[in-house]
This record gives structure tokens, C-alpha cells and sequence, in this order.
């Protein structure tokens, strides 16, 4: 009997009263599942089954519980079992191959298989991607299960390190228990939040709902302070798996009085506006986790937040004039108000509009704008840094963080706080794609930056 990830029943999220306007008819993507790429998970329900599920026909990618769960996760495979398809022409059966035993030839195989998807747009899926990414494979002779039909998991715990029957004793003897147990917790609040998203349709998400009488005057300093000074009953019992899963979005807003208070930008304001660049889907469908700036700013009254960029359902900004939205009644009875827009395009682009004004603070969440092949982040840097608009930018990776510096320097953008370590990371450890040695956070890292360099 194959033995299924430690569940103890995930308290049910507490609904929070700061609710967001319908923003449209925009299907909601359920959450990443990584592990049914391997083949251990089923790709609807997320059934823990290694050795025990059925191969999707189509693509030979994909692993599901049976006939049942395949046709329920249809609407969500469809694109990407299209898109894989092509690999199993007997043309392309060369490309599939590694050419030596190590993680660069690992990483070019799946450049090349990722290139041949992509090369057709209407089969093109960011799901066929990620079957590549996290395909299972021998951490020791990088063989798939299209190469090896004894290929299966030397670790139980986690279900991430795979071995051929040859190199099973010496793959398992190099996973450590730190990546062991990083893998694990990524493992069971994907299936927990995919299991939310399946039953209401709404990514897990909260945020709290009401309004201390005395805000601190400075920010906490970590996670733990926060949830102390909080202290509401609503987060009482918060523990594991759902408190890592709520501060994937709760890290937005507290990143935001983060850098508000590392570049100087006033508590006391009664209007605050903030500009999201690169944003997408995800940040209006939880956009209620930003009431907590009303929350923690007592001379606040308008927080006005427009979210930016060509991955906003183009639905949303035919609602670019919004009344504010649903507050918790505590904000209400003062007054306050939070509205919020979006636009579908480039933040350069959005600059030149005849409407727009510039923001208090704008906000690039791990927007890599050092991996730019096509350069569409250099306009916008360049605009932000010669209007001196107060920004931060953060990083999955203290590298990636570096990186983006570096980038800003260049363009003699003056950094008034380098590349550190978020305190307000998101807990939701993710894997690597493709060498999953290590897991990342979003926003890990986070830089701030004003302006041009004096000497520039």
C-alpha cells in the first residue's frame, strides 16, 4: 500500500467581510499542483497514487485516477495534452533525449522540448511547460519514464526524488532532509488550496476583516510579530499548512508598508495611490487582502490601487471606473474607501495615457526584468526612474534580486535600499522548475529604488 501525504482536515478559511466587486467573466486557473507532473498525483484531485494511476492516452504525460477524474479535469488538461502530443512524434524522439548524465543536458532537453511546443502558438500551454519542468526523472542517470519502466520514487515522504531500479540506493542517499521536508509542506498546501479552488471556485486567499483600535506606529518586523499584534480571533488557531498557504497573498500588502516605510512615504497620507506593474488574474481575484493597508495606516482614508499589465483579463478594464469596493464595516463607519483598476498593457504604455498621474508607490512583485530577452521592461524602468517615482521591486532569489539590481544600475537608477531579504516573504515554498534541488518564495528578496543617481 502506497502511503499518502499526513493530512490533518485544514480549518475552514474564515470569510473575510473586505470583499471584491465582480471583476467579469474570467475563468479562475486552479492552483499549480507540481506533483501530477511526475505521474504521483492525480491531475484533478490530486489522489497521492504513485504506480497506481492511469496514463492519460493522448499525450502520455499526464496521471489520473481513472476515467472519472479524467473526464472532471478535461476543461483544465485539453490545452496542455495538445500541446504534448507533438513530442511523441517518432521525428522528435531525439530531442526528447539527454545527452549526458548531468543538469545542464537535463536543462537543454527541456529548452528544446519547450521550444518545439512553442513553436506551434495554437498548441502552446503554459501546463505542457510544466509537465517538462517537473517531469519525474533518475536524479542520478536523468532517465523519464518514456525511458526507464523502472522508474519510481526513492523518497515517500515528499514523492520529489526519483530513481531507475540501478541508481536507487545512491539518488536517495543524496536527498537531505531540509529538501525532504521544503518539498513535503509545497506538496500538501497545493493539494489543500487546489482542493478549495475545485469547491468554491476561489483561489485560497485572507485577509483580515477588522480594524484595530490602535494600528502600530512602525511596521512589525516579521511574520510572528504580525500575527501577535494581530491577535484577532480569527486568526487564533492558525496553524501549518493554511497559515503558510494565507501569507501567499497576505505578502502583498505587507510588502507595500514595507517599502513604504524604507522609502519614506508618510502613514499620515489621507490618499494614497499605488500602481501594481506586471500584474495578472491572480491580483484581482484577491484583491481584498489590501484593505489591510486602511488597517494599519489610521490617517488613511482613500486607498486608490491600480493593477498594470498585458496579463489583465482584458474583462476587467471595461470596469476601470469602479464605486469602492466592499470594506469591512469599521472602515466603512469611518469613511474610508478602496478602489481599484486595471489596465491591460505595458506600464510605459499606461504612462502615456492623457489620465494618468503618478502614484505615491508602484510595486513590480517578482517580475525578473533581468530575464527581458525582448527588453519590454526597459522603457518602463527608465520612466519610473526619470520621474523619480518610489519603488519597490522584488525577487523570487537573492540572486534573481542581484540581478535586477544590477539592471537598475545600469540604467542609473538611484537604489536607496540593495537586494535584502523580505521579511514579509510569502511561507509557500515552491520548487525549482526543471532541477528542483531548492525551492524559492515570492517576493524572498526586495529592493527599493527612487529616482536617478546624482551623478547620472
Amino acid at each position: 500500500r502506497v502511503p499518502s501525504l499526513p493530512q490533518a482536515p485544514p480549518p475552514s478559511p474564515p470569510t473575510p467581510k473586505t470583499g471584491s466587486r465582480a471583476m467579469g467573466p474570467v475563468v479562475v486557473p486552479l492552483p499549480p499542483l507540481q506533483l501530477v507532473h511526475t505521474g504521483a498525483a492525480c491531475g484533478h484531485c490530486g489522489n497521492l497514487a504513485p504506480g497506481a494511476l492511469q496514463r492519460c492516452s493522448g499525450c502520455q504525460r499526464a496521471w489520473f485516477c481513472g476515467a472519472e477524474c479524467q473526464r472532471a479535469g478535461w476543461k483544465h488538461h485539453k490545452e496542455a495534452c495538445r500541446a504534448l502530443k507533438c513530442l511523441l512524434l517518432p521525428e522528435h524522439a531525439p530531442l526528447a533525449c539527454v545527452t549526458s548524465p548531468d543538469p545542464d543536458s537535463w536543462f537543454h532537453r527541456c529548452q528544446r522540448l519547450h521550444s518545439l511546443i512553442a513553436a506551434d502558438s495554437k498548441a502552446n500551454s503554459h501546463l505542457a511547460v510544466s509537465a517538462l519542468q517537473f517531469e519525474a526523472h533518475c536524479r542520478m542517470c536523468y532517465a523519464t519514464r518514456q525511458d526507464s519502466s523502472t522508474l519510481r520514487p526513492a523518497c515517500t515522504k515528499c514523492y520529489w526524488w526519483w530513481a531507475c531500479e540501478d541508481h536507487y540506493e545512491a539518488a536517495l542517499g543524496e536527498h537531505t532532509q531540509a529538501q525532504c521536508k521544503a518539498f513535503a509542506m509545497a506538496n500538501r498546501v497545493q493539494v489543500e488550496n487546489r482542493s478549495f479552488c475545485l469547491e468554491t471556485g476561489e483561489p485560497l486567499a485572507w485577509a483580515p476583516s477588522s480594524l484595530e483600535d490602535a494600528p502600530p506606529t512602525a511596521l512589525p518586523a516579521s511574520w510572528a510579530d504580525y500575527f501577535q499584534w494581530r491577535g484577532a480571533e480569527e486568526v487564533q488557531g492558525m496553524r501549518g499548512s493554511f497559515f503558510i498557504a494565507i501569507t501567499d497573498q497576505l505578502s502583498l500588502p505587507l510588502t507595500a508598508l514595507l517599502a513604504m516605510e524604507r522609502l519614506g512615504i508618510p502613514r499620515s497620507k489621507p490618499t494614497l495611490t499605488i500602481h501594481v506593474v506586471g500584474a495578472s488574474h491572480r491580483d484581482g481575484l484577491t484583491s481584498f487582502v489590501w484593505e489591510e493597508i486602511l488597517h494599519q495606516c489610521s490617517g488613511l482614508q482613500d486607498l486608490l490601487i491600480t493593477f498594470i499589465g498585458p496579463d489583465v483579463p482584458s474583462a476587467w478594464e471595461a470596469s476601470s471606473n469602479p464605486p469602492a469596493v466592499t470594506i469591512c464595516p469599521e472602515c466603512e463607519a469611518r469613511g474610508r474607501t478602496r478602489c481599484h483598476t486595471f489596465s491591460a498593457q505595458n506600464y510605459h504604455e499606461f504612462a502615456a495615457c492623457a489620465e494618468y498621474q503618478e502614484p505615491d508607490l508602484l510595486l513590480a512583485f517578482n517580475s525578473n526584468f533581468h530575464q527581458d530577452p525582448q527588453g519590454l521592461w526597459v522603457p518602463t524602468l527608465e520612466h519610473v526612474i526619470s520621474h523619480s517615482i518610489p519603488s519597490c521591486v522584488t525577487a523570487y532569489t537573492q540572486e534573481g534580486a542581484r540581478l535586477d539590481q544590477s539592471v537598475l544600475e545600469v540604467l542609473h537608477g538611484q537604489v536607496v535600499q540593495p537586494t535584502r531579504p523580505n521579511p514579509f516573504r510569502s511561507e509557500l515554498p515552491y520548487l525549482q522548475p526543471v532541477v528542483q534541488d531548492s525551492v524559492y518564495y515570492n517576493s524572498g528578496w526586495y529592493i527599493c529604488l527612487k529616482g536617478r543617481e546624482p551623478d547620472a
